[in-house]
């Protein structure tokens, strides 16, 4: 992972970008391998969750989580408007 990551970090280096550290994070889903990813600016942070185009992904790799949020959401908007639904 490491070796993609600095691979990323130095295409896009050619095309006059940088990595953020701080808005890139490191999500390890079903790995077993705990090496810290490095960028020229410091260490990325694992994270256990985070949500992507509005879909919850967790180190899992499972949709539970996400499913149970998408019904939340709806039901609250559900009861909080004077719409029905047949």
């Amino acid at each position: 992972m490491q070796n993609k990551t600095s691979t990323l970090e130095a295409m896009a280096a050619k095309l006059g970008l940088k990595v953020n550290r701080d808005k890139s994070n490191i999500m390890r889903i079903n790995e077993e391998n705990s090496e810290r990813i490095k960028l020229e600016t410091g260490e990325l942070d694992d994270v256990a969750e985070f949500t992507y185009l509005g879909s919850k992904i967790t180190f899992s790799g499972g949709t539970d989580e996400d499913i149970k949020t998408r019904i939340s959401g709806v039901l609250s908007v559900k009861k909080s408007s004077n719409v029905y639904y047949y």
